[in-house]
Order: structure tokens, then C-alpha cells, then sequence
């Protein structure tokens, strides 16, 4: 850990700012900052001439604040795409300090404190190696020139405790600096990691592309080999485990399987392990048994309750170190994640509290995912059953009547009169003609929708003039807006209920007028589809949850509406008709 915590420095602060527009607006902050320093020590050493070569002072301090004032209208004209040249301006800053100071009075100058704008501007750019590099330069600078002067008679001896003093305040207030400037950088770089995983949660996206550009960038962050995120629901056994690992090409697995194929990863441990690290000691098969574990509570405070992590050790694959976040939960589930040999620099326990604060985040998010994902799987099995119940009972059966009634036809074709042949053939054509409506509903219900906000409307009026051209019965659509804040998911499940509700009123409502309606109100979206037919088996109102208790309503209009975060009601009156609302929220991003 001491090894890692001394890489640290090297690596981290090695790193330069990927973000031009960032390292833009450090120089123009600088930029500001070396006017403000020079302008006042200019009118000051105009105003008391306090030092003995004041003319040569003056001369380089107008210098050094033309030079700052060229480079501040430079920054603020600068193209925003061109990248600052941050070294080249750093050494320059260096190297005007040291001039200033040599043509004020050496390390007597009351300009000896320009040295903190080079140390402060190190740290504001990059981080600790670059300001201890700075503070040491600038150590260097200042003892030559102090060994110059006493070897060229230009200044009487300086106290050598005050000169040590001047020395170490160069060192340690860069180290301090630095120190300071890399625990801010640390973080900044921190708060950006989560506000990039954060962003690759998307619904578009699904969940397991989602889980995987997270996994990977966790494993970026933290240059780890492997990552497992294991997720149950309460109440199952079924256990869902994402393997990602680091190789060349990075890949991920996902499997499903009993909890009982899963003892590496799912070991009881107390709630208090929030987070924990495990380190293997030593070497062979005693010491490969043998882990030094170091646990967080929920709060990010280092705990001394730990517990056996054995298991771990029967993983198929070797590893030396483990990070495990192992009290990820969410609306009746409950996971771990797993990060085997990471390598970034830094203290195990800054990565741990770095991993609460990720999963925090973005946890949430993609538990949204995997229940919109199971909504739409169990959507699509009701579905699919509802089709086969419909093949089975509707078309099939149609069918085996028209094909038995033909054979009696058959039979009696030469002992029936015309006309009872003729209405034979009637009540069968009867019978094709309805099946073909249904077969035709089918099909609309299994081809895909394919509509936004801007066609929506159009969609809509559009299904309704094909329904009451094919069924007779009159339909009307209205929309009172022109424009639609839904989301193209919304916009689709919208599409299905409508034609899923229009096939209900077709088949079972015995309506002779329907007119359906999609109205703003407030927050939300409002569709109503209205009937005059025989209405349900209840009078009243009943809302989403009732229906639910009560087994009633139509399970694919349910569903649907409930994928999109909607409300569903239904207002029935046996015998005079029923209507259904319902309510889809305008901040739905599904």
C-alpha cells in the first residue's frame, strides 16, 4: 500500500487536463492573476524605490507587466478549440519570478514572494510532481543566487538561519502546495468519473449495454483485471451475474443461474461491511488461505467488524487483491459488485468510498433499467399468450365450424332446397369475414410501431379511420394540441393501447360509437377512449391498483400503460358503455 501511495504522485499528477475549454479557462484565470501581482509591485517600487538597483528593477518589473498583460488579451482572444500551451507559459512564469527577484535584490527582495504564484500556478494546472518540481527549482535558483553574490562581493552576508528559513519555506510550501492541489485535482477527477458513468445509463441504451459501459469504465478507473456484479431478487433463486474482464478487447458475460451455483460471490457477511477490501499474504496454499480484509460502513468510516470473505477464494480465476461493494439494494433486490486486482494509485480506502459514491449514483438508474426491461418481458408474455389464446379460441375454432358446416353443405347438397344452401353459405362467409377481422388485428398487433411525437397524432387518426372503415362502427378521433412532449417509447406504448383497445371494443363491447381523445392537462397527457357498448362487469370507477387486486381490465392495456410510468382507469356502467382513461406523465424519458 506504501509502494502504491508513492506511485501515486508519479502517475496521477502526470496526467494532463484532457478538457481544452478547462485548461482554457485556467490560463485565463492565471492570466488575471499575474496582472494583479505585477500592477500593485509595480507602483509600489515606482513609489518608494526602496532598493538600491531600483532602475534595473523597474525596468524588468514594466517588463514582466507588459509581458502579463500581452499574455491575459492573448487568453481571452484565443481560439476555445486550440489548446493552451501550459508548460511553455509555466516555465515562463519561472523564469520572470527569478528575474524579478535577481534585479530587485536577490533573496532580500520584497518580491521574494512572487515564488508562491509559480508554486500556486503549478498546482493550479497539474497537481503534486509538478509543484514539488517547481518548489525545487526555485530552491535552486534562489541558493545560486545567493552563493553568487556572496562570491561576487554585490551584498553583505545574509543570516544563514534566515537563509535557511527562506530555503525550506521554497521546499515545504511546495510540497504543501502541491499536497493541496493534488487532493483537489484527485477529487475534481473523481467527480467527473461519476458524472461520465452516470451518463452511460440510458434507456436507449438497455441494460446489459448499460452495466457493461459501466463495469468498463469502473475498471478504467480503477485499472482493475476483472469485475463481477451479481444481482438477486428476494423471494428467487435465479441469481443474474455480469463478468467483465480487461483483457485486449474487453468482454462481458451474463448468466443466470440458482443461487446455489454462486457461494464465491453471494457469502453472508454483516451490514456493516458496506465496503471492503481483501488481500491475500503470503504465497502457496497456507498463505493463499489467508486474507487481510478492511471494511467502510454505509457512512464511508472505517470499521472494525469484519467477517470471513474465505469463499471468495474459489473463484475459477486468481487474483490477489478484491474490492467488493457488497450491500448493493433496491426495491426487493439486492446485488455486490466485485473489482479483482485493481492497480490505480492511491489508498484502497479512498477507492472504496469512490465505488459508495458511483453505485449510490448510478445503482438506482440501473435497477430502472432492469425493471423496465422485466415489464416489457412480462408485457410480451402476456402478449404472446393473449395471441395464442386468440388463435386457439377465435381463429381455430372459426375455422373447424366453417370447415363442419361445409361438410353439411357437402352432405346435403342434393336434399336441401337453394335457398337453405344459399343461407348455409351466408352464415359461413358470416364467419370468414369476422375471422378476418381478427386475423387482421393480430397482425396489427404483432408488427412493430415505429412512431415519434410528430406522427403520433397522425398514427392515430389514421388507425381510427381504418377501424370504422373496416368495422362500420363510428369512430372519431380528437387532439386538442399541436405538439407533443412524449417520448418515442411513450409515443409507441401510446399507439398500442389505442389499437389494443379498439380491437376490445370490436370484439367484445357491442358498441356502435367510440371516440377516443388525447388532451394535455397539467403535468401529463391525457387519453380517453369512450364506447356506448355494454361497458364491464362492475359500475363505478375503478384505478390502476384496483384492477390489479380485482384481476379485471384488460391485462395488455395494463401493462402497457404501466411500462411509460402512467395511470390507468376505467369508468364502466353495464350496459351504457365504459370509458378508460388514461394518464402518461410529460417527463416520461423511457
Amino acid at each position: 500500500m506504501t509502494l502504491r501511495w508513492f506511485r501515486f504522485g508519479a502517475l496521477c499528477s502526470g496526467r494532463r487536463l484532457v478538457n481544452v475549454q478547462h485548461e482554457l479557462a485556467v490560463e485565463r484565470r492565471l492570466s488575471i492573476g499575474r496582472l494583479v501581482l505585477a500592477l500593485p509591485s509595480l507602483a509600489a517600487l515606482l513609489l518608494w524605490h526602496p532598493l538600491e538597483h531600483s532602475a534595473a528593477g523597474v525596468v524588468v518589473l514594466v517588463a514582466y507587466t507588459v509581458h502579463s498583460t500581452a499574455l491575459a488579451v492573448r487568453a481571452y482572444r484565443r481560439n476555445p478549440a486550440r489548446r493552451p500551451r501550459s508548460l511553455a507559459l509555466h516555465v515562463s512564469d519561472v523564469l520572470w519570478v527569478a528575474a524579478v527577484i535577481a534585479f530587485t535584490g536577490g533573496a532580500d527582495s520584497p518580491f521574494f514572494a512572487f515564488f508562491i504564484f509559480a508554486l500556486l500556478a503549478a498546482g493550479y494546472r497539474w497537481g503534486l510532481v509538478e509543484t514539488v518540481a517547481t518548489g525545487g527549482v526555485a530552491t535552486l535558483v534562489t541558493a545560486g543566487d545567493i552563493l553568487a553574490r556572496r562570491v561576487m562581493g554585490w551584498s553583505p552576508p545574509m543570516d544563514p538561519h534566515l537563509t535557511a528559513a527562506r530555503l525550506g519555506y521554497l521546499v515545504f510550501g511546495g510540497i504543501l502546495v502541491g499536497y493541496l492541489a493534488e487532493d483537489e485535482r484527485r477529487h475534481r477527477a473523481r467527480a467527473w468519473a461519476v458524472s461520465r458513468i452516470m451518463g452511460l445509463v440510458r434507456g436507449q441504451a438497455g441494460l446489459v449495454s448499460s452495466v457493461q459501459a459501466v463495469l468498463d469504465e469502473l475498471m478504467k478507473e480503477l485499472c482493475a483485471a476483472r469485475a463481477v456484479l451479481t444481482l438477486k431478487e428476494e423471494g428467487s433463486e435465479q441469481v443474474l451475474v455480469w463478468q467483465a474482464e480487461a483483457a485486449a478487447e474487453r468482454s462481458i458475460r451474463l448468466r443466470q443461474e440458482a443461487h446455489a451455483n454462486f457461494p464465491a460471490y453471494l457469502f453472508e457477511v454483516p451490514p456493516e461491511m458496506d465496503a471492503w477490501v481483501a488481500v491475500r499474504r503470503g504465497s502457496g496454499t497456507g498463505g493463499d488461505r489467508t486474507l487481510r480484509v478492511m471494511a467502510l460502513d454505509p457512512e464511508g468510516t472505517r470499521t472494525s467488524k469484519t467477517a470471513s470473505v474465505a469463499p471468495l477464494l474459489d473463484t475459477p480465476f486468481g487474483w490477489r487483491e478484491s474490492m467488493c461493494l457488497s450491500t448493493i439494494s433496491g426495491d426487493g433486490w439486492s446485488g455486490r459488485l466485485f473489482l479483482f486486482d485493481p492497480q490505480a494509485p492511491g489508498f484502497a480506502e479512498e477507492h472504496l468510498r469512490f465505488l459508495q459514491v458511483v453505485v449510490r449514483q448510478v445503482g438506482p438508474a440501473l435497477f430502472n433499467l432492469y425493471l423496465q426491461r422485466r415489464l416489457q418481458s412480462r408485457s410480451g408474455i402476456v402478449e404472446r399468450a393473449r395471441i395464442s389464446r386468440e388463435l386457439h379460441d377465435g381463429v381455430i375454432q372459426s375455422l373447424i365450424g366453417v370447415e363442419m358446416q361445409l361438410e353439411v353443405a357437402r352432405r346435403d347438397a342434393g336434399a336441401v332446397t337453394p335457398e337453405k344452401l344459399a343461407s348455409q353459405l351466408a352464415g359461413v362467409q358470416g364467419m370468414l369475414r369476422q375471422e378476418i377481422l381478427n386475423v387482421r388485428d393480430l397482425m396489427h398487433i404483432l408488427k412493430p410501431v415505429e412512431v415519434d411525437a410528430g406522427r403520433l397524432v397522425e398514427h392515430l387518426a389514421d388507425a381510427v379511420e381504418r377501424f370504422r372503415y373496416r368495422t362500420a362502427i363510428d369512430a372519431q378521433f380528437a387532439c386538442t394540441a399541436d405538439d407533443l412532449d412524449l417520448s418515442p417509447r411513450a409515443c409507441r406504448e401510446v399507439a398500442g393501447v389505442v389499437q389494443e383497445a379498439l380491437a376490445n371494443v370490436r370484439k367484445h363491447s357491442g358498441a356502435t360509437r367510440v371516440l377516443i381523445r388525447l388532451v394535455p392537462c397539467r403535468d401529463a397527457w391525457q387519453l380517453a377512449i369512450d364506447d356506448n357498448g355494454r361497458g364491464f362487469d362492475f359500475e363505478g370507477a375503478l384505478d390502476h391498483e384496483a384492477l390489479d387486486a380485482q384481476r379485471r381490465g384488460p391485462v395488455i392495456i395494463k401493462e402497457r400503460v404501466r411500462s411509460i410510468g402512467g395511470r390507468l382507469t376505467i369508468h364502466s356502467q353495464p350496459g351504457f358503455g365504459a370509458r378508460l382513461e388514461v394518464t402518461i406523465p410529460r417527463k416520461h424519458h423511457g
